[in-house]
């Protein structure tokens, strides 16, 4: 078997002259259409360890990993804040506000709301007590029993389902501008460096 090499038509990688002949000139990836997918995957992948490596993802583990080893009363008020607003839009981006209420990240709400409050993120804020109303009305979120019974009454009920994914979507509008918000004040409380 021979072991000559040549360079794939299309991608350039090395192949075997063999290959190359029994697939038009191009590697097995190429000629089966998957090359596009394997560099995607490559580039999601280097992405994904910078993401990981970067300063803010790293706070974030640590802040998460002291707020729920050690409780929120050991962390600093900003760092509250910061823990309180990134629950929010991590389960809101994941599941909606359906998520966020009926997840331990409802016992939140109260921080939530004034977390918001005092990072003048009104919108954010607006769109949270609105999700609040549909689900609630004038009641307190209550706790997670409370809140699931809460939100066990209403599952059906497909206009507050069109409410609660209008709210969805009302905050993922402003996920950019929240996000400033808080990359702002976490620069400016030394939780992390300014991102580059």
């Amino acid at each position: 078997m021979s072991d000559e090499q040549t360079s794939c038509a299309k991608c350039g990688a090395v192949i075997l002259v063999l290959t190359a002949g029994e697939r038009g000139g191009l590697c097995v990836p190429c000629s089966r259409g998957e090359r596009e997918q394997i560099e995607e995957g490559k580039r999601r992948y280097q992405e994904w360890k910078a993401c990981v490596a970067s300063p803010p993802y790293l706070f974030w583990r640590d802040l998460v990993n002291r707020a729920h080893g050690d409780g929120l009363g050991r962390v600093s008020p900003e760092e509250r804040d910061y823990f309180a607003i990134g629950v929010l839009q991590g389960e809101v981006f994941n599941g909606g506000f359906y998520q966020y209420f009926s997840n331990s990240s409802g016992d939140l709400f109260d921080l939530t709301v004034a977390a918001l409050e005092r990072r003048g993120a009104k919108d954010a804020l607006a769109v949270l007590m609105d999700a609040k109303r549909l689900l609630f009305g004038a009641e307190p979120v209550g706790d997670w029993t409370r809140r699931n019974a809460a939100l066990d009454r209403l599952e059906g009920d497909a206009e507050v389902q069109a409410g609660l994914q209008a709210c969805d979507a009302r905050l993922g509008a402003m996920d950019r501008n929240l996000s400033e918000i808080m990359e702002e004040f976490a620069v400016a409380n030394g939780f992390y460096p300014r991102p580059v």
